[in-house]
């Protein structure tokens, strides 16, 4: 079979490169936390080997005279010493032309990439990978079992197809139009930084509350971030737009029985519009209407109807015939009125990351951050590993109201959390996150 050279970009990933920049990172880190501290030159090998099983990350973005493309990139890849401020835009030189970036830092080894690559899921199969051959390379006698894909495991061309193009039916009815949501505002980081806090949590006290509420894990967060964000941002204010919604990732391989690596998932939007309904919501009420608006939102015919809309955007005949430096101005447009404008807040949950009992051992944690910028200011992204959840929420601002507020909800019911910020900003928040 001839070796591929170049890919088209996902329908998902069409929209960041003309809407991304040093503002809109489009970034998003996943980290594997070791039990040992990481050898440089042992992890650049292990990135290196693992590049040549997945060719969809071998790649550099290119411009052409319609479309964005990636295409083979033959340079060496390199890792990096974690920088204070990992979430920022990806720069091409630092890089050597890749469009995700490895990190180390005592332990611990990030995977940041640029989302018009893939997405949470496919992330973490690389790096799930890259630990993998990391500790073979380190002498550890251990085996995948079938559970990972590595260099040792066959290769599917279903890996990089974009399924979008796949399941999208034309006949669908179109989705109902959303309309914007209510910003967050705070103030600015004097640097380019962004906030970050990592909130560890016992996996089976979150699902006890979960129980109580009669919800899951995710309706629970997406209620109390609706709930948190109207207290301390919209309540007793006299605002135009109070339509707090939190956008949450459903992930759609499952659904339409995906093998891709690409980007794949859709979003449901759940929310309460306060502007009329500010009387008795309580928490309670927020947790209910957002556990439906997601299980509503996340059916196969409610997400063929928003996939149907993105796929005939691209597939329209004007877009297709238009020059690049166009498109890009179209884009950018679009993404303005229905992009980040039509959420308050993200909230992306990964679930439980599982690795064979050989790797396990030997990997304490993991952690997974999405990217802040000015048009979305607030995000929490959430994953589970053996017993525990790691809560991390990022931001643009130096407020940590919403952190604090979410977490002392935990630590009133006498749930212990164990919290910790990116380093640079240890200083500013300890004064300010007054929890146990």
């Amino acid at each position: 079979m001839k070796k591929r050279t170049w890919y088209r970009l996902d329908n998902a990933a069409k929209i960041y490169p003309p809407t991304s920049n040093s503002r809109r990172s489009g970034v998003f880190t996943l980290s594997a936390v070791l039990n040992e501290e990481i050898d440089k030159d042992v992890l650049n090998d292990a990135v290196n080997v693992v590049l040549n099983r997945f060719p969809l990350f071998k790649v550099k973005l290119k411009r052409g005279v319609f479309w964005y493309y990636l295409e083979e990139n033959k340079k060496p890849f390199y890792v990096a010493q974690e920088p204070p401020f990992f979430l920022q835009f990806i720069n091409e030189e630092e890089s050597n032309d890749y469009l995700f970036r490895v990190f180390y830092f005592n332990n611990k080894i990030t995977l940041a990439i640029f989302h018009a690559l893939t997405d949470g899921t496919g992330g973490m199969e690389v790096l799930k990978a890259i630990v993998f051959e990391y500790l073979i390379l380190k002498g550890y006698k251990i085996k995948a079992d079938n559970e990972l894909k590595t260099i040792y495991s066959p290769y599917s061309n279903n890996e990089t197809v974009d399924d979008f193009l796949r399941v999208y039916n034309k006949k669908t009815p179109k989705q109902p139009k959303a309309l914007p949501a209510f910003k967050i505002t705070g103030t600015p980081f004097n640097n380019f930084g962004v906030g970050v806090i990592t909130a560890k949590i016992s996996i089976e006290d979150v699902k006890k509350i979960a129980k109580d509420y009669d919800t899951t894990i995710t309706g629970l967060f997406s209620g109390l971030l609706v709930k948190i964000i109207y207290d301390n941002h919209v309540k007793n204010k006299k605002l135009k737009n109070k339509n707090v919604r939190v956008l949450v990732p459903v992930n759609l391989r499952k659904i339409y029985q995906s093998d891709t690596m690409r980007n794949f998932a859709m979003f449901s939007r759940p929310g309460i519009d306060f502007v009329n309904n500010e009387e008795n919501v309580d928490l309670k009420t927020c947790i209910e209407v957002c556990s439906k608006q997601i299980k509503e939102g996340s059916t196969k015919e409610v997400i063929d109807t928003i996939i149907a809309s993105n796929v005939k955007t691209e597939k329209n005949w004007l877009l297709k015939i238009a020059p690049l430096f166009l498109k890009d101005i179209a884009m950018q447009i679009g993404y303005s009125k229905l992009g980040d404008t039509l959420h308050t807040t993200s909230l992306s949950n990964l679930g439980l990351v599982s690795l064979p009992e050989g790797v396990k051992k030997h990997v304490k944690e993991f952690v997974f951050a999405l990217g802040a910028s000015y048009s979305s200011r607030f995000s929490m992204a959430v994953i589970g590993y053996e017993s525990f959840l790691n809560l991390t929420f990022t931001r643009d601002f130096v407020e940590t109201t919403i952190e604090r507020e979410f977490i002392r909800f935990f630590t009133s019911q006498g749930v212990e959390v164990e919290v910790k910020s990116n380093y640079w900003e240890d200083n500013l928040w300890k004064s300010a996150l007054n929890v146990k």
